[in-house]
């Protein structure tokens, strides 16, 4: 229903607002005006670089970009049954602790585990912080002048396998590598079979340059002489 929602909310903004080309002259007539532009590209201009694999970089033309680390780990889970007695009207709970090994993108900390000592996580890639960081490009261009702001560049999310920058092969640091699976994931290290326990995985993805289309309301931006931006 939601979605359905959504649509029909573009459907009404689109039928409501002005349809621009970019390259216009007259741009500054549409300012404080609900504009819609399909005409050109959406394009990062500044540098790009993975805080943790600081080798996957673009100086240019990447707009969002994401890496995912995961590690092989023990995870518990807990379950509770409550049943009547059948002497005195009252109820008995039993609880029950269940491990089965995961993928996972947080550290799992097995020191709180009820059986700790026969499933306890470990880490190969030391110093290696799991879960998903990403790096929005801080200067997006649309067509010649417009600049678009932080909100619309994460509204741009066609996610792509970035296997093109990274190759077959990632490192992180002086000591690991990762290596490429036959899908789209680095492993490290790398295994046949079964992963074990403490086994890093990641993946890097990026939303390169490319078509937008925009639906916005259009205004002046200061920061740039004879630009505009959107609200």
């Amino acid at each position: 229903r939601r979605n359905a929602q959504l649509e029909s909310l573009i459907s009404l903004g689109q039928s409501e607002a002005t349809v621009v080309q970019a390259t216009q002259a007259d741009l500054a007539d549409y300012d404080g005006t609900l504009v819609h532009l399909n005409s050109e590209s959406a394009r990062g201009l500044d540098p790009v670089a993975d805080a943790r694999f600081p080798d996957v970089k673009m100086e240019s033309g990447c707009i969002r970009l994401r890496s995912t680390v995961e590690v092989y780990q023990w995870e518990e889970k807990e379950h509770k049954e409550t049943k009547k007695d059948s002497v005195g009207g009252g109820e008995t709970t039993t609880t029950t602790y269940t491990y089965s090994k995961v993928w996972s993108e947080r550290a799992i900390d097995s020191s709180s585990f009820r059986r700790s000592s026969e499933h306890r996580n470990t880490l190969h890639v030391n110093g290696l912080d799991p879960g998903m960081r990403e790096v929005i490009n801080s200067t997006v261009k649309y067509g010649v002048a417009y600049w678009l702001p932080e909100e619309m560049v994460q509204q741009l999310n066609n996610f792509e396998d970035a296997a093109k920058l990274v190759g077959n092969k990632l490192k992180y640091g002086s000591k690991y590598t990762f290596k490429r699976d036959s899908g789209d994931w680095y492993l490290c290290p790398e295994r046949k079979g079964e992963p074990k326990i403490g086994d890093c995985r990641a993946k890097i993805q990026y939303v390169l340059d490319g078509p937008a289309s925009i639906l916005a309301l259009q205004t002046k931006d200061d920061l740039h002489e004879g630009g505009h931006k959107f609200a």
